[in-house]
This record gives structure tokens, C-alpha cells and sequence, in this order.
């Protein structure tokens, strides 16, 4: 049976990748925001034509990611 240090650690653990999962979490949510906001610019400045959003997405976030380096 697990003594009282054992589950102080493992609820410390659980804690933990809750916190590093919540993290990830928003930066993610961060960069889907970035990347939208950039192939939405894309998109304006061509006049909104048909056929050209999964383009738009792409280049933005390949802009985006080459950011990051």
C-alpha cells in the first residue's frame, strides 16, 4: 500500500502534466489564432476570392512556423 509521501508525489505528478497539458493547450489555441489571423489578411487582400483558403492557411502558417525559428 502506497504511504502518505508516495501520494503526495504522485498527486504533485498529476498536477504537473496538468499543468504542462493546460500550456500546451494555449499555445496551441495562441498559434491557431496567429495563423487564422494571417490567412485571413491573405485572403482580404486578394478580395476575398473563392478557392484560395486552404492556400491561405498553409502560407500563413509556414510564415508562421519560420517565425519561430
Amino acid at each position: 500500500m502506497a504511504n502518505k509521501s508516495d501520494k503526495k508525489q504522485s498527486a504533485r505528478k498529476v498536477e504537473s502534466d496538468h499543468l504542462k497539458r493546460d500550456d500546451h493547450l494555449r499555445q496551441e489555441h495562441i498559434r491557431q489564432e496567429h495563423i487564422a489571423t494571417a490567412a485571413y489578411y491573405k485572403a482580404h487582400a486578394r478580395g476575398f476570392v473563392h478557392g484560395h483558403d486552404l492556400q491561405d492557411w498553409l502560407q500563413a502558417e509556414a510564415e508562421y512556423e519560420a517565425k519561430k525559428k
